[in-house]
């Protein structure tokens, strides 16, 4: 096996990267990169099929292409078709196949002349039977021409009654169209009127909505301004106490100065004057400050005045939008009605437009039908021209080998003659011999026997002769049938290789016949050498003979009945054969069958012949010791011996000479089939060349155009990618110069305000410090101040001037330069950190000022920034680039924070945008300030403000759930309690897995209706866990709701927000003075953490 796989042939596969395979090659191997193929490659940008391997059992390995595109080469040239050959070199992309084909392979041996003529007889029955059929198809063609030729008059027909009623519909949907334009003219006109109504409603909106803006910035300045009023009369009032106590003080010295110094009355005057100025100073104080307590009341209840009306403006405005919502969802669906309708109209212009379309295109199909069918006319037209010309010459070859068949029988039947000639001349000799041997009768008996034994052999060869002319012409017969068939087959193929093979094939018959007439005639002349040895051993066996006599009657008959029996079996195969001649005729299909009965006769009588020629033997052997005593009676047949030798030298003469004629012929033939077959092949691969070079030529063009597309794109995308890169970057110089100016900026103005606040600034010295340094002027700091000053002007985010007037405050503070930029508010420790590391980068995200970085987690970044478009701070949010790696996460992230932006509810952070920042999803949000619960007043004592807080907690879980989200894990952070007393839920649309790390599925509305529930209860719970009220404030009122809320906690129950408004808005009413004691938990909250003070930030 390991020879004949070494030897064989094979093809080895080497790929970039890999160590070579060997694969052996079969009678069909497919190469490509689907499952199914033989030898599978790996898909890298190759198509599925790529080439087969075919073996030919004539010329070797056929290699044919799928894909001519894909960069097939063969020995470095595109490859289309060809033979592989020992040696050759297939290469697709990276993978390389080197071919080794044995010569055995590439030459197969000659066949022999059986095969020929067997594959021969089987090509010709194979051509009668493709020439049959391809005469039906022919009919069937004509048959389905005139078919369609009657289909095409209806459908012409047709056509032309559907182009009437087309233009019929046409001008109908024309009409169509004017009415609808007509109405849809006026119905955007309308739209435009509702919508010109709808735009003034709007900007009145915007406007009330900037009133109510500007009256609740007015509101808030108000509160600020009373909180610092409130600030300086508390200090005012503890310097009067202070200096009330500093009078008794002195009072008092100077009574009992009174009491020491009566006799310095003139001082103790003096004095009495100063105390009553001091005692009027005071009445003017205690006086101003009961002004302004009283003033204070009135601004308290005008403010009380403003909030009210402010609470009416919401109501009316909350009205206002809904009345705009139901206009605005009116509007919408009239829009929507015009769409539809629009809609409709192009539809049906479209399905009038594709029918237009499949008309035109099936009167092209019909007349490129045509066009074939008149080419398929002229191809057939040219084929009958073809055929005709192809028969012309076929018979012209047929007459030619008839005339060279009649000089052969011509021939053959002299060659006869001349044998019957020397035949006479034998007799003649044996009738001198017999006369010469009257005198002894035993001679003459044996004589006669031997002339009767000659004759029987005569006569023996005569019906040989016979049965050979028979056959002959049967197998002229079948020859003739056979060439007639060949002339149908070539009429219909057109294949003048075959008609070459098939006239070859006749010659080599021919050649054949001629050969076994030379056999024969070797055969003749070999039995009459025996005959005339026999003879010569007659003469010489005298004695022997009578002995001899009785062995040879007994053999005679023996030989008799065997040549009766032979004779029976040669007539019954020569009617055989005459009824299998007759029946050729009509029975071309049954060639294969008559050719095996020809071969079966043609055994049995080469089997006749051995019987035949074992017997002859024999008779030689008996008559051997005979053969000694007739020698002396052949002496005087010696003369005719001579003549015969002279006769048989002119025949061997005359057969060389035909022998030469006809290898001669065969010389000339092979040189003609040569010649035509080098002509073939020379316009053949005359062909093949120019068909290779203009698929070379073609394939280079499209490789040109390909090229240049890819080329022009390339281009094209470069173009695009260099202004994408320059828009970026002028988009980051710009974000970096508004940066670096925005922090300039804020710190002057920090630094200016904190400067007045503490006294330290004067305008005038500042101007005049300016005017007269030269240098920044940073020398009396420390050298780490130095160093962060230098830094920060490198950076461009602080000017010299505002350097300057800080560095001096943290000198006369004796504060450092870090320290004073960190607790006056100017920077924060993330901002000061990321200065000092040099990373400006960091204090800036895309287009957002980073003022500090928040809590954040492994899945995601929280950071307070500055939004320069909206003119405030925000919290930025982002994904961290852990979490891009998980396939869901990043756009489950985008779509609750998209469903969040829909939110708009008072007691909802707003979510303002979604963005995605170099791919990675970001939330911008809305900052709530305030406290949370950890830091909020106990609740037990005051139950209005806790039903308040719940009230609104269930108003705000109650938007988030509207949405179709789910807020999931309560955390201390979720909820956030304002300073105005608004309570907001933080981080709406967050997923879960960002918090608490677990899958979205695992949290629900119930379960975030159940963990309000338990943190409401566990705002009034005090340390020991029980719910009772610690003031004792209205306890009858809300027991029930307690009990309930309670029992829904422990029991799992089924809350929905529906019945828990409810139930909690009964509650509320019931509750006197719910403002005032809200008010009331608010002041003490934030009094508590301090988180009603002003942050100064960046």
């Amino acid at each position: 096996m390991t020879n004949a796989f070494q030897s064989g042939p094979k093809v080895q596969w080497t790929s970039h990267g890999s160590h070579p395979k060997v694969i052996p090659l079969g009678d069909s191997v497919v190469v490509g990169t689907v499952p199914g193929c033989d030898l599978r490659l790996p898909a890298a940008g190759l198509p599925p099929l790529i080439f087969q391997i075919t073996k030919s059992p004539s010329q070797g390995f056929h290699i044919k292409t799928y894909s001519p595109l894909c960069g097939l080469t063969l020995n470095q040239e595109p490859l289309t078709d060809a033979f592989l050959k020992q040696g050759d070199k297939v290469q697709v992309g990276e993978h390389e196949f080197s071919f080794s084909i044995p010569s055995e392979i590439m030459e197969p041996s000659s066949p022999t002349l059986k095969e020929k003529t067997k594959g021969g007889k089987k090509f010709l029955s194979w051509l009668v039977h493709k020439a049959q059929k391809k005469n039906a198809l022919l009919k069937t063609l004509e048959a389905n021409l005139q078919e369609k030729e009657s289909s095409l008059g209806q459908r012409e027909l047709e056509l032309a009654a559907r182009e009437s009623a087309l233009h019929s519909e046409k001008g109908f949907i024309e009409q169509e169209i004017v009415s609808l334009g007509e109405k849809n003219k006026k119905e955007k006109a309308e739209l435009e009127n509702s919508r010109d109504d709808l735009l003034l409603q709007i900007q009145q909106l915007v406007k009330e909505k900037g009133q109510l803006g500007n009256i609740q910035d007015l509101r808030d300045s108000d509160f600020a301004r009373l909180a610092r009023f409130q600030d300086m009369l508390d200090r005012k009032f503890q310097h009067l106490r202070e200096r009330a106590k500093d009078v008794d003080l002195r009072s008092g010295d100077l009574q009992k100065a009174s009491r020491e110094l009566e006799l310095q009355a003139s001082s103790v005057g003096s004095l009495h004057q100063q105390l009553k100025l001091d005692q009027e100073c005071t009445q003017k104080l205690q006086a101003e400050l009961q002004e302004k307590s009283v003033f204070a009341a009135q601004k308290d209840a005008a403010l009380e005045t403003q909030i009210s009306e402010v609470w009416a403006l919401k109501k009316a405005l909350e009205k206002n939008r809904k009345t705009l919502i139901e206009r605005e969802g009116e509007l919408d669906q009239r829009d929507i009605q015009l769409v539809k309708a629009e809609s409709e109209f192009q539809q049906r212009l479209q399905e009038i437009a594709a029918e237009s379309g499949n008309l035109f295109i099936e009167i092209k199909n019909l007349d490129s039908a045509k066009a074939t069918l008149e080419a398929e006319k002229l191809k057939l037209v040219e084929e009958q021209s073809l055929l005709e010309a192809s028969r012309e010459e076929h018979r012209h070859c047929g007459q030619t080998l008839q005339i060279r068949l009649s000089e052969f029988e011509s021939k053959g039947r002299e060659l006869k003659e001349k044998e019957e000639q020397w035949k006479n001349q034998v007799l003649e000799k044996e009738n001198q011999t017999m006369v010469h041997l009257n005198k002894e009768r035993e001679v003459e008996d044996a004589g006669k026997n031997l002339a009767f034994v000659q004759e029987a052999l005569r006569k023996r060869f005569e019906e040989m002769e016979a049965s050979n002319q028979g056959l002959a012409e049967k197998e002229q017969r079948l020859v003739v049938d056979l060439a007639t068939v060949e002339e149908r087959a070539r009429e219909m193929e057109l294949e003048h290789q075959n008609a070459l093979a098939s006239l070859v094939a006749l010659k080599e018959e021919l050649e054949a016949r001629e050969k076994t007439l030379e056999s024969r005639h070797e055969e003749l002349e070999n039995r009459h050498a025996r005959h005339l040895d026999e003879q010569r051993g007659n003469i010489q066996i005298r004695d022997e003979i009578f002995a001899a006599l009785e062995k040879l009657d007994s053999e005679k008959r023996q030989l008799e009945l065997e040549k009766a029996h032979n004779a029976d079996n040669t007539k019954k195969t020569f009617q055989q054969a005459e009824d299998l001649s007759r029946k050729l005729g009509g029975m071309d299909d049954r060639i294969p069958e008559l050719e095996s009965l020809v071969e079966k006769s043609l055994s049995r009588l080469l089997a006749a012949r051995e019987t035949l020629r074992e017997h002859l033997q024999e008779f030689h052997q008996y008559s051997h010791s005979a053969r000694e005593e007739m020698e002396s009676f052949h002496t005087e047949a010696s003369n005719g011996e001579r003549l015969f030798r002279e006769l048989e030298a002119r025949v061997l003469q005359a057969r060389e000479d035909h022998r030469l004629s006809v290898a001669s012929f065969k010389q000339n033939l092979l040189e003609w089939q040569h010649k035509v077959g080098e002509i073939k092949l020379n316009l053949r691969s005359g062909e093949e060349s120019l068909e290779r070079k203009n698929a070379q030529f073609l394939f280079r063009e499209k490789e040109m155009l390909q090229q240049k597309e890819i080329l022009a794109k390339k281009e094209e995308i470069l173009r695009q990618d260099q202004d994408t890169i320059r828009a970026g970057q002028e988009a980051v110089h710009l974000h970096l110069e508004e940066m670096q100016e925005w922090y300039r900026k804020k710190i002057r103005q920090l630094s200016t305000q904190a400067a007045l606040n503490i006294g330290l600034y004067n305008p005038e010295r500042a101007s005049n410090a300016l005017q007269s340094r030269e240098g920044p002027g940073m020398e009396a700091g420390e050298p780490g101040d130095r160093k962060l000053g230098q830094q920060l002007l490198k950076l461009g985010l602080i000017d010299s001037a505002t350097l300057e007037s800080l560095l001096r405050a943290s000198c006369n503070q004796r504060k450092s330069f870090r320290n004073l930029l960190l607790n006056g508010g100017f920077l924060t420790f993330y901002q000061l950190a990321l200065i000092e590391a040099g990373n400006l980068d960091g204090l800036m995200i895309d287009r957002f000022r980073v003022i500090d970085r928040l809590q954040s987690n492994p899945r995601e970044v929280r950071y307070r920034v500055f939004d320069p478009v909206l003119q405030k701070e925000v919290l930025f949010r982002q994904l961290s680039e852990q979490e891009m790696e998980d396939p869901c996460h990043p756009d489950e992230y985008r779509q609750q924070f998209r469903a969040a932006l829909t939110i708009r509810n008072e007691n909802v952070v707003q979510t303002l945008e979604v963005l995605d920042i170099k791919g990675v999803p970001s939330v911008l949000a809305e900052i709530a300030d305030g406290c949370q619960p950890e830091d909020w007043s106990f609740l037990g004592r005051n139950i209005s403000a806790w039903m308040q807080i719940v009230w609104q907690a269930i108003h705000g879980l109650d938007a988030i759930h509207a949405t179709g989200l789910s807020y999931g894990p309560l955390a201390p952070s979720s909820l956030t309690l304002e300073s105005s007393g608004m309570l907001k839920w933080n981080g709406a649309g967050c997923p879960t897995w960002v918090l608490a790390g677990h899958a979205t599925a695992a949290y629900s509305r119930k379960t975030d209706i159940q963990s309000l529930a338990r943190a409401a209860l566990s705002w009034i719970q005090e340390d020991n866990g029980s719910t009772e009220f610690a003031g004792n404030i209205h306890p009858e009122k809300t027991k029930d709701y307690l009990l309930w809320l309670e029992g829904a906690v422990k029991q799992s129950l089924d809350i929905t927000l529906l019945d828990w408004k409810e139930k909690t808005a009964e509650v509320i009413k019931n509750l006197p003075n719910l403002d005032d004691e809200y008010l009331e938990f608010i002041r003490e909250t934030f009094n508590k953490s301090g988180a009603h003070k002003a942050r100064l930030s960046a």
